[in-house]
């Protein structure tokens, strides 16, 4: 009985594989990949290394579910795009990950990384997350004041100076003595997730940590 539900509910509503997008079959396997979705060589849990980073001195932890080339595709559809069901599969995976790697952890809220002058386009995806989670998620509280240059195109000095005031907290009351969880779909140098938790610091947040999809992994100085 099982497995004809199984059945039709993937022949309505396929699941994907978040590294080449394609259906999966049945079985939760892709035949490109032949991988189990979120298992085997896509799962890149950066966390025990390159991320306990010194420079990184205003956040806690930062979380990263994939090496970027492995889900370079799905992370362009789903910020550009927003298709539902690529932005639901993600948000799952990335909630599947953070209730196996961040057990214990406890967060007040969730807050996007904010971009300037246009809709979120981590916003959905940080939205669904958080109720994965269990937790709330806004977009007006943290906001990004100017536009920035690529940081990983800058030195480590460049990048301080490009985005010294980007960030304000809108709503300060709504962060004071809050334990704030940073979400972005990809992170290279980490500057601006630790940029943000500086400010949401200076605005009187208990602790900010960071949670990203995916990880550009670059030689971080």
């Amino acid at each position: 009985m099982k497995r004809s539900f199984d059945f039709i509910l993937h022949t309505f509503h396929p699941r994907i594989c978040i590294g080449c997008l394609k259906p999966l079959t049945v079985d939760g396997r892709c035949p490109d990949c032949d991988t189990a979705l979120g298992r085997a060589r896509l799962t890149v849990p950066v966390l025990e290394q390159s991320f306990k980073v010194r420079i990184h001195t205003d956040l806690e932890m930062v979380w990263s579910c994939y090496e970027y080339s492995t889900v370079s595709k799905t992370v362009f559809v789903c910020k550009n795009n927003n298709y539902p069901y690529i932005v639901k599969e993600v948000a799952a995976v990335a909630g599947d990950f953070y209730s196996e790697y961040c057990a214990g952890m406890s967060f007040d809220g969730v807050l996007p990384m904010p971009e300037y002058g246009k809709n979120n386009g981590v916003f959905p995806l940080a939205e669904r997350f958080a109720a994965r989670i269990g937790l709330n998620c806004r977009d007006d509280i943290l906001v990004k004041t100017r536009m920035t240059a690529k940081q990983h195109l800058l030195e480590r000095e460049q990048r301080i100076v490009n985005l010294k005031d980007a960030f304000i907290v809108a709503k300060p009351e709504l962060v004071e003595d809050r334990r704030i969880l940073l979400f972005d779909d990809v992170t290279t140098t980490g500057s601006s997730l630790n940029e943000c938790a500086k400010v949401l610091k200076k605005a009187g947040a208990r602790s900010v940590c960071g949670f990203t999809f995916a990880a550009a992994m670059l030689n971080r100085h």
